[in-house]
């Protein structure tokens, strides 16, 4: 261009891995890029932008104001449930990783799930603890001929809103939330004189901590029935492959887990993690079980909801000075 005439002063920048998190911006004259984008080593892919516009890129760099900006972040949820989170994350200008460390099958049988839904009017409550549980549920429910007039006699308890929008969407009311979403704290929604003696159905994940079941029992409930709905595995095959290898050569700012079972399948996918690798965990059970895989748990929101995750994600890192 200036050996045809361009004047060498024209403003000229060149941009590596635009709107990605390792993207570099050089904005010098046409004289000087080649030099320049030598000496800051930017590499393909790339794009070189030529002309008076380049000098308002201080008025239109919108994408590098954004609060995540710069950051890559994994979302290891479920691929069904990680879209909103990983939107909510992307709208705040991180690039996401969607790595899915868990995923969602049939039970090994839903015999017993079956057998407590033909006799559900003899239970005083139902504890739901996920919305994968309230969806195989009324799934179950509709493929045994029966309908929400069932659970006329029942009170329904949620483990957190999620949950409970999930249950509402079927025309349900949930009689009972805790403030803290973990499943210890039902017992206190519920109250504890309103456990005792009352037959408890729990529709769950099939392998799922015991705590509380057993508590409901020590509260003195005549019944708890806990009725797996669900497996959680880890994922395989060549895309996960492909993902594992990608993330590797990559590497990452932060990763976000919702659950013990994300934190543990990540390990046991990727490897242990390196030291200083920092981690988002959603509550204080997550959290327990990331440090001890070897993360850095940086991020613990005050509520255990993923919209509350990515606010404190964002509080995170502006807090933290950018790199690069």
């Amino acid at each position: 261009l200036a050996d045809a005439g361009l004047w060498s002063e024209t403003p000229a920048a060149a941009i590596q891995s635009g709107t990605l998190a390792n993207q570099k911006t050089i904005s010098t004259t046409l004289a000087t890029l080649a030099a320049e984008v030598e000496r800051a080593k930017l590499a393909a892919p790339a794009i070189v932008v030529v002309g008076e516009c380049v000098s308002l890129r201080e008025q239109l760099k919108w994408a590098e104001r954004m609060p995540l900006f710069g950051r890559r972040i994994v979302v290891t949820r479920t691929s069904a449930n990680a879209s909103s989170f990983a939107r909510e994350l992307r709208a705040l200008g991180a690039e996401v990783i969607e790595f899915p460390t868990i995923e969602t099958v049939a039970p090994d049988s839903y015999a017993t799930l079956d057998t407590q839904i033909s006799r559900i009017d003899f239970f005083d409550w139902i504890i739901f603890t996920s919305a994968n549980g309230v969806e195989t549920f009324i799934q179950r429910l509709r493929g045994l001929r029966k309908d929400i007039r069932a659970l006329g006699k029942n009170r329904i308890a949620a483990i957190g809103p999620a949950t409970a929008h999930s249950i509402e969407s079927y025309a349900l009311c949930v009689d009972a939330m805790p403030t803290e979403y973990r499943a210890e704290a039902i017992i206190e929604a519920i109250g504890s004189e309103k456990v005792r003696g009352a037959r408890i159905l729990i529709p769950r994940a099939q392998i799922a901590r015991e705590v509380l079941p057993e508590m409901l029992r020590e509260c003195g409930a005549a019944e708890v029935i806990v009725a797996p709905v669900y497996k959680t595995i880890t994922p395989v095959g060549a895309a996960i492959d492909r993902m594992r290898d990608a993330l590797e050569s990559t590497g990452y700012d932060l990763v976000a887990f919702t659950s013990s079972s994300t934190a543990s399948n990540f390990v046991e996918m990727v490897g242990k993690p390196k030291p200083g690798a920092k981690a988002a965990a959603i509550g204080p059970i997550t959290a327990a079980t990331a440090t001890k895989l070897g993360f850095e748990v940086v991020v613990k929101p005050r509520e255990y909801t993923t919209a509350a995750l990515a606010t404190a994600i964002r509080e995170y890192f502006a807090s933290q000075p950018q790199s690069g």
